[in-house]
């Protein structure tokens, strides 16, 4: 095995092991599977240098220097874009709440949660990009206790422009807005779109209201902040969509 090769194989080795980590620690799909397509170029350069060795030849330069090429494109293209996330451990929030402020795409609002310490259980973060006409979101769930749910909804109540119970939301599909002011020179048509979680979808009841912040009305390009909450079993989301 040339010099080259072996340096080329102990590169991808690492940036695998790096990959790897990476998808566990964000549980972010996409950078996990950066150590599968890493993966090929480092097993075809092995089985080249092994093949070269059994021959008696050597392994071209170009050989080497085509694997890390391949290597840094897609690495640059998986580190250099957004991550798709979708977690329900705690630990890692902070750690993607950091990785995803780097990028220039969906982010939380300054009001949501920064710690974790009043969520009981059911705990679901789901993250994914906006990418051309894909409409992204970021969304945190979490049950607590009524009582905090309770002063969630009071907190929240005040300031939300629609109000909406969760399971009109869900069995109409969505909602729609009748009387609302178009934004000038816009293509809005009243239809108010909110991510809606897993979690709340499942295990929301009666009770729970949807209180949307803000809006954009456009069934093309739709926006919206909103706090989910409810009283009875004390699920809790926050939602940005956009």
């Amino acid at each position: 095995m040339t010099k080259s090769a072996k340096i080329t194989l102990i590169i991808l080795v690492v940036c695998i092991a790096v990959c790897i980590a990476g998808g566990i620690v964000l549980s972010a799909a996409d950078v996990g599977f950066e150590a599968v397509i890493l993966a090929v170029p480092a097993a075809v350069l092995f089985l080249q240098t092994k093949k070269a060795d059994k021959n008696g030849a050597k392994v071209t330069w170009g050989n080497p220097v085509g694997a890390l090429i391949i290597a840094a494109f897609t690495l640059l293209l998986t580190f250099g874009t957004p991550p798709f996330i979708n977690s329900r451990m705690k630990w890692q929030y902070p750690i993607q709440q950091k990785y995803i402020s780097r990028f220039h795409n969906v982010k939380a609002p300054e009001y949501f949660p920064t710690s974790l310490e009043e969520v009981l259980g059911d705990y679901e973060f789901g993250y994914m990009p906006s990418i051309m006409q894909g409409t992204g979101y970021f969304s945190v769930t979490y049950k607590t206790t009524p009582e905090r749910a309770a002063a969630c909804a009071a907190e929240y109540a005040p300031q939300a422009k629609y109000t909406i119970p969760l399971k009109e939301y869900i069995e109409m599909g969505g909602y729609k807005v009748e009387d609302f002011t178009p934004r000038e020179n816009s293509c809005d048509d009243g239809t108010l779109d909110v991510y809606i979680s897993g979690k709340m979808r499942e295990g929301g009841s009666e009770s729970a209201q949807i209180y949307v912040l803000y809006a954009v009305l456009n069934w093309n390009h739709p926006h919206s902040t909103a706090v989910i909450v409810d009283t009875e079993t004390g699920l809790v989301q926050f939602s940005q969509l956009g």
